[in-house]
């Protein structure tokens, strides 16, 4: 139990320290932008398809019934609103609405790979992707509304399991619910550039969709014991509270993607330990000596070696390494380039030190104190390059 409660406030303290709330609100801000261009998506599409365009209403009916916690009917009107003036733009016009929509996914794939430190290299295919999920993702979710709106409404299906399971009030009260696992275990396992447990995006999923329903009714009863705010803001009250609960889900969504991050971790010590960075350049060094160059090391494992806890310290000099042509990556793996017999610790040192031993010494030239000083700083330098000029590989 005590080491539960550590790795909790272990996944708190990353939340914060990981400046979530600030990316909640970037998310919110650009969600704001990116809502009217997803609903005019889906009435675009959708009229190619005239026989799906009965359930709109009813599908959007019920979205903002169970996802959007009060004034849902205000906002879905003037949402609605909108879309149906969006619908009369031209291709130009629809095309970067489009692309606010698109922007909102490429932000939170910025948020999502800075909380596994990873750096984002599917630029083209990622903006393809991301394009057709905005086409072709209302007509899916659609799809799978129709299917199941059937399913629940068939007399036939319902006369052999609804007497006996409840299935038609049981799936629909938990249909929501289970739209939300999909979603977020969808976000937490395809969106980071790395490898995920799928069982850890799961679970995460289904956490983060039970403090997501907790924050709903939370939300929903803090409105309606503070009635005050339709005093001040009036007709215009819904919008405030709209970008509340949509920041506040946003919140949500970010720390489960904390929680699922840490969760290799559950069982490990969460203790941080004092090294400098040339500790940790060598240790990096030394567990790709270890591994097969060709398969590459993990970076899960890579990860798991050199603890979660200090991540902030040894990914700047990961980052150093992948700058200077030293190592390469994939979204799973990372790739030694170097041969450690020829590459010694006085050339790490100055990958790691280098711009800090440039500023000791002195440059303003004329002075009584340049002619000086200027050729003993660039003696020490060179004895510190002679003394240090041992293979790596012999180090570590």
């Amino acid at each position: 139990m005590h080491q539960f409660l550590k790795f909790c406030w272990f996944v708190i303290k990353r939340f914060e320290r990981n400046q979530n709330r600030r990316n909640a609100a970037e998310l919110t801000f650009v969600t704001l932008f990116a809502v009217v261009p997803l609903m005019t998506s889906g009435y675009v599409m959708l009229t190619w398809f005239p026989q799906y365009t009965s359930f709109i209403d009813t599908f959007h009916d019920f979205v903002f019934q169970h996802f959007v916690p009060t004034s849902g009917e205000a906002l879905q009107s003037y949402l609605g609103g909108f879309s149906q003036q969006a619908k009369k733009l031209t291709w130009i016009g629809l095309g970067i609405l489009v692309f606010s929509a698109v922007s909102l996914m490429l932000t939170v794939e910025k948020s999502f790979n800075h909380i596994w430190r990873v750096n984002s290299q599917r630029a083209g295919k990622r903006v393809l992707f991301y394009w057709l999920m905005v086409v072709l993702g209302p007509i899916l979710l659609g799809s799978a509304f129709l299917v199941t709106s059937y399913l629940l409404s068939s007399a036939i299906w319902l006369d052999h399991v609804d007497s006996v399971f409840h299935v038609n009030q049981l799936l629909f009260s938990f249909l929501p619910f289970i739209i939300s696992v999909v979603a977020l275990s969808a976000m937490y396992f395809f969106l980071p550039n790395t490898n995920v447990v799928f069982w850890h995006a799961l679970l995460g999923g289904v956490i983060g969709s039970l403090v997501l329903e907790l924050c709903k009714s939370g939300f929903v009863s803090l409105v309606a014991l503070s009635p005050s705010y339709q005093l001040i803001y009036g007709a215009f009250a819904v919008v405030p509270l709209f970008l509340m609960w949509i920041f506040l889900a946003w919140s949500v969504v970010l720390f489960g993607a904390e929680l699922v991050r840490a969760m290799p971790f559950v069982k490990k010590e969460l203790v941080g330990e004092k090294a400098t960075q040339l500790d940790w350049a060598l240790l990096i060094l030394q567990k790709l000596k270890e591994c097969d160059k060709k398969s590459g090391l993990d970076k899960e494992a890579l990860t798991k070696a050199l603890n979660l806890v200090n991540i902030d310290d040894w990914q700047v000099v990961l980052n150093l390494f992948l700058v200077e042509g030293w190592l390469d990556e994939s979204s799973t793996h990372f790739y030694l380039k170097i041969n450690l017999k020829e590459k010694s610790v006085a050339e790490l040192t100055e990958i790691l030190y280098g711009y800090k031993l440039d500023q000791f010494t002195v440059i303003k030239n004329g002075t009584v104190w340049f002619d000086v000083l200027k050729p003993i700083f660039r003696d020490i330098r060179k004895q510190k390059q002679a003394v240090l000029e041992l293979p790596i590989f012999d180090v570590i």
